[in-house]
């Protein structure tokens, strides 16, 4: 029944008719009254007339909507709410006012009446000032275009209508594909979150912001060395784009108004190192670990400008070292030579150049061996290669050596 079900609502998908979409899923995501969950995984292809599905007892649902998303993976949103502030204790007045200091103070601070011994009834609005609301944070995952309709309809927007609500320092962070953030849906959705200057919003989207590098002290080390010898010390992958090119402010945040359909939402990119403030710091909002200083010293690096004493510091003696390498008789014939990536240094602890741990072997087969992975080694694996070429090196390993049972290798 299932099977006919699904191949009807297929061909009507098809044809254009999109109203059995919500009841193909709520159709996947029922069946839990006996105690045991149906799961389905399904493949549809809007480019070829052919409906495939089979019943699995894996731990997996799939329906495509063509752009390679997975409709029916669960997605979680988050309100954290942060307490309110307590209003301060105002000493002077609890003194005109003839209140002890001691145990009935701390129950005015605790929002408690007293009674004093001449029968005076004192409220805690006499001696303490009022309440600030606390922060606020929203995370909202919305991983396909199908989400966001019962995104629009969830509880998550009612939080915006509760009473001073708009006086909180609110920062919402926005985890969906482009194609999401562009749509029209989306734009909807946005479009009830009200405007407000204490509403910060974040997106968090590798396709949209532009790569940016997290040690920005390794890769200007990298790149100085690659002027040396570019074979051995090759620089960066990755393409990092400047900030000017996507109307980057003073602080460093990046303007998505005109890179996104979020309508009427000014939202800026989430980076490395970089924290949300909320109260009771008195500068809320976002800020950037990473001086900005660093970053365009970075930058300058990367469009090959280089001072003087740089290039003073860099050359010194290279010439003459050169030259004593060139008088040396080289082989004329050499066998395939297996290539070694040291991403530690077997120190104690782990510093801004380099990781502790991790040797990377490369055999004559483009397969490799990993000897003591540890912290932050993809990470280096990644600054050195580039994302694309790191992860063909993570599936071409045949061997990872764990020479001993220290946390950073095994837990």
């Amino acid at each position: 029944e299932c099977r006919n079900h699904l191949k009807r609502s297929f061909e009507e998908m098809e044809s254009g008719d999109q109203s059995v979409e919500k009841d193909l899923i709520d159709m996947l995501m029922q069946d839990e009254k006996e105690g045991s969950i149906h799961k389905l995984s399904l493949s549809y292809s809007p480019y070829h007339r052919r409906h495939h599905s089979k019943f699995k007892t894996r731990r997996s649902r799939v329906l495509d909507d063509g752009t390679g998303c997975s409709l029916l993976r669960m997605s979680v949103c988050y309100v954290v709410r942060f307490p309110d502030l307590p209003g301060k204790f105002d000493a002077k007045k609890a003194e005109e006012l003839k209140v002890p200091k001691g145990p009935l103070r701390g129950k005015l601070v605790k929002g408690e009446k007293i009674v004093l011994e001449d029968g005076r009834e004192i409220s805690p609005s006499d001696c303490v000032g009022p309440s600030a609301p606390g922060g606020l944070v929203c995370i909202v995952d919305c991983p396909s275009s199908l989400h966001v309709k019962c995104l629009v309809d969830s509880k998550l927007l009612s939080v915006f209508s509760e009473e001073n609500a708009l006086s909180r320092v609110i920062c919402v962070i926005h985890m969906s594909p482009d194609h999401v953030l562009a749509s029209d849906d989306y734009a909807q959705f946005t479009s009830k979150i009200p405007s407000s200057s204490n509403i910060t919003h974040v997106v968090v989207n590798s396709d949209i912001q532009p790569q940016r590098p997290m040690y920005v002290a390794s890769e200007r080390y990298l790149k100085l060395l690659s002027w040396v010898d570019e074979r051995v010390f090759s620089p960066s992958s990755p393409s990092y784009a400047s900030l000017s090119s996507f109307g980057a402010e003073k602080s460093g945040n990046i303007s998505l108004k005109k890179h996104i359909g979020m309508k009427d939402v000014d939202a800026t990119c989430g980076w490395p190192m970089q924290i949300f403030i909320l109260p009771p710091h008195k500068q809320t909002g976002l800020k950037n670990m990473i001086p900005e200083t660093a970053m365009m010293h970075y930058y300058c690096l990367k469009g090959c400008i280089c001072t003087d004493q740089e290039k003073e510091k860099l050359y010194k003696n290279f010439e003459k070292r050169k030259l004593r390498l060139s008088e040396h008789e080289m082989p004329s014939k050499t066998s395939p030579d297996i290539k070694v990536l040291f991403l530690g240094t077997g120190a104690s602890s782990p510093f801004k150049y380099r990781t502790v741990s991790s040797i990377h072997v490369e055999l004559e087969d483009g397969s490799g061996v990993l000897l003591d992975a540890g912290d932050g080694t993809y990470s280096a694996m990644v600054r050195k290669m580039g994302k694309n070429r790191a992860e063909d090196m993570l599936r071409n390993l045949k061997m990872i050596c764990v020479s001993h049972k220290h946390a950073d290798h095994i837990s």
